[in-house]
């Protein structure tokens, strides 16, 4: 992630050199520098927040969890989802979803792991945006939090618990992100023969 990062912020490896041989040293070493001048408008703690993905010591490195909440990058996070408003529809498609046969929720669940992320960018975003700390799958309390930001529901926390009985197919406690994209798919006009064959 810091080389992809470093990259993305420069346009340039971190790890840099004249043959393949130095490459890989300065890889080694962990050799790299913010020199170039496209560096001084990068912020100190996009730069930190490097430095701490490209530590060469994998046990002082930050772990996935850290690096997820570190300030730059959450900062990027609530900058991105500032904008996102989760629609009604993904709780009506919910409301339906809870109300069908267990063959129909499983049928949504096998189209909901097949469909290309292009044509769900909206239920990915709403799913992203009420996965505060980004692990995959959605908490009792941010599923809750996540539908008391739909102004038109009301909900009690009977009804929350009933949605994630009923939405966690796995019953492993949390709603994973196929579980959430199956439980929304009603609208979205998954249900054709095309996907069912």
């Amino acid at each position: 992630m810091g080389v992809v990062l470093f990259i993305m912020l420069s346009g340039k490896p971190p790890f840099g050199g004249k043959s393949n041989k130095e490459i890989i040293d300065n890889v080694l070493r962990g050799t790299f520098s913010f020199s170039n001048p496209v560096w001084n408008n990068i912020s100190d703690m996009a730069k930190s927040f490097i430095e701490k993905l490209l530590e060469r010591q994998a046990d002082q490195r930050l772990t996935a969890e850290e690096a997820y909440n570190h300030p730059w990058l959450q900062e990027q996070r609530d900058r991105e989802f500032s904008e996102v408003t989760v629609s009604m529809d993904v709780f009506t498609n919910m409301q339906t979803y809870m109300d069908s046969v267990q063959l129909k929720r499983t049928t949504l669940s096998f189209i909901a792991s097949r469909i290309p992320e292009d044509q769900i960018k909206t239920l990915r975003l709403a799913f992203s945006k009420m996965d505060k700390n980004g692990d995959g799958s959605l908490t009792y309390e941010e599923l809750k939090v996540g539908l008391e930001e739909i102004p038109e529901i009301t909900l009690t926390e009977g009804d929350i618990m009933e949605a994630m009985n009923v939405i966690d197919s796995n019953q492993n406690g949390l709603i994973d992100y196929t579980e959430f994209i199956a439980a929304c798919l009603q609208s979205y006009n998954y249900l054709k023969e095309n996907h069912l064959r």
